[in-house]
């Protein structure tokens, strides 16, 4: 009996489900067949007489029926010799599967630098998938010379044309700088399901699917652990999933690493007490990862989830600041001493969003991703002052939302009552300018006061500068000179050079002592202080 086939439509199956899988192996065997595998091949006289003229769609067309009737070795290659066929004309959807088929290894021995030369045939002329491959593979250096600037522009060309790979790395890693790590796990994932279903033969093919995966995590490989986490995390069995993302993270998957860092430093459950998480942090951070420094840095500065090194925890923030991608919001928290506050927030607000989704059984679901300002929202709502914070700023930048800066002053005002004082100071700033609300220096002032005394350097500052401003009585001085030094000790810069200046002016001060606040302001970076005691040298 002749076989007939159809277009691929969308399957219920646990393959189709995992990310959205079918999409890109449906680009492996763009046809199914009706009456399913293990039948013989019959070619079609139209298609046969196509072959014989040499179509290159009539070669692709047939690698696809090859390639889901039989699932083995010998119509692997069959399939390869016709998609090679194809390619080596040019035809660009099959140098597409040809590269997949190098990439993951398909019945063949992996071969990353055919897989990079075939993809790039195909991305240049503009097939989405292959984009959006070989960006990854650039992104992660995984079998080439890794190139970040053109993984993103390959990432973003796929994700124009609709590529959900694409679209899932650059919205879940680009905030955080984390495109590599996500680009990682999704070759990652697409090798461990390649292979699989590459063997995957008789009807019940889930089931064997599923077989497969759980032998290769049992083995001890890291991406397929991580895979049968989200399986079993979809099937709403948590306490599975949470055994084989630690089973991920126990073998080196990064990006389990840090889920687990995230969770115990949110202190969910048991897992910061029954595993060793820091441990494995350890490990990742000597591995050069910048974000397992950034969580460990700020796990030991904070003292959530292990005991409080202040010292230790900044030298791993500093390396993270080193290398994390400063356009990232977590480059931007961890470059400056200043705004390292709000890593914190970032940190707590990822690990909550994290754990809520686990106990919800939507970790890792079907689109790939979640909404970090709805997730956070929730909390918020709930009195989460980490999480009000996250949505005030999300709201006043018009970040991933549309901006709504009463919105945001509104959450803003309910964190800084529970004693934020980045809140505070927030607030301090938006009323002293009148930027977002009728201005308001009284009000302001209260603000700056709440964090000034919780130790907020800025906020010192600011209160410092108002008694400078008064009337410059006794009661004035001294306040000012109070919250200048409570502020340059910290090591504000800004406040560095105003402390220095005053003790200068103050005849009942040694000179010497505001030269040497001076020297620490230009050795902080203030250029009014090298610009000053450059002048000073002059004269």
């Amino acid at each position: 009996m002749m076989l007939r086939y159809r277009k691929t439509k969308n399957q219920e199956s646990r393959r189709a489900h995992v990310l959205g899988i079918d999409g890109l192996l449906n680009s492996l065997a763009n046809v199914t067949l009706e009456k399913g595998r293990g039948q013989n091949v019959i070619v079609p006289d139209w298609l046969s007489n196509a072959l014989d003229g040499g179509k290159v769609e009539a070669m692709t067309h047939l690698a696809g029926l090859h390639l889901v009737a039989h699932r083995n070795i010998d119509r692997m290659k069959q399939a390869e010799s016709l998609l090679r066929e194809a390619s080596e004309k040019g035809y660009a959807p099959a140098q597409e599967q040809l590269g997949i088929i190098c990439l993951f290894g398909l019945g063949r021995n992996a071969d990353p630098e055919a897989a990079e030369s075939w993809l790039r045939l195909a991305a240049d002329q503009g097939r989405g998938v292959a984009q959006s491959l070989l960006g990854m593979m650039l992104a992660t250096g995984a079998g080439v010379e890794r190139d970040l600037p053109q993984a993103m522009q390959l990432l973003a060309l796929a994700e124009q044309q609709g590529d959900g790979f694409a679209s899932k790395c650059l919205k879940n890693g680009k905030d955080l700088g984390m495109v590599p790590q996500f680009a990682a796990f999704s070759l990652g994932m697409l090798h461990v399901l390649g292979t699989v279903m590459s063997n995957c033969n008789d009807d019940d093919a889930d089931a064997e699917f599923l077989h497969g995966i759980t032998m290769l995590a049992e083995a001890g490989d890291a991406d397929a652990c991580f895979v049968l986490a989200m399986l079993k995390q979809q099937e709403g069995n948590g306490a599975e999933a949470q055994h084989w993302f630690l089973g991920a993270a126990a073998v080196g998957h990064e990006l389990a690493v840090l889920i687990a860092g995230l969770l115990a430093f949110v202190d969910q459950g048991d897992i910061r007490d029954a595993y060793p998480v820091t441990d494995w942090l350890e490990v990742a951070t000597q591995d050069g990862s910048a974000h397992a420094q950034a969580l460990l840095g700020l796990m030991h500065t904070t003292g959530r989830g292990v005991d409080r090194d202040v010292s230790k925890g900044n030298r791993l923030l500093d390396l993270a600041a080193e290398a994390v991608d400063t356009s990232s919001a977590l480059g931007e928290f961890v470059r400056t001493l200043e705004k390292r506050s709000y890593l914190e927030m970032l940190m707590h607000v990822l690990g909550k969003v994290i754990a809520a989704q686990m106990s919800s059984g939507s970790f890792a679901g079907s689109d790939g991703g979640f909404d970090a300002v709805e997730e956070a929202t929730q909390l918020a709502k709930q009195g989460d002052h980490f999480a009000q914070v996250f949505v005030g700023l999300s709201l006043w930048a018009g970040q991933d939302v549309a901006e709504d800066k009463l919105g945001a002053i509104k959450w803003m005002q309910d964190a800084a009552r529970q004693g934020h004082m980045e809140a505070q100071y927030f607030l301090g700033v938006c009323f002293d300018t009148g930027d977002g609300v009728e201005r308001d220096r009284k009000e302001a002032l209260g603000w700056f006061r709440l964090a000034a005394e919780q130790g907020h350097e800025d906020s010192q500052f600011a209160l410092a500068h108002n008694s400078l401003l008064r009337d410059g009585t006794e009661k004035d001085q001294a306040e000012a000179l109070h919250w200048l030094r409570m502020s340059a000790e910290q090591g504000n810069a800004t406040s560095q050079f105003h402390l220095g200046l005053a003790l200068l002016n103050d005849i009942d001060t040694d000179p010497e002592d505001g030269f040497s606040w001076l020297f620490k302001a230009a050795h902080s970076g203030s250029q009014n202080a090298k610009a000053f005691l450059d002048r000073t040298k002059r004269d």
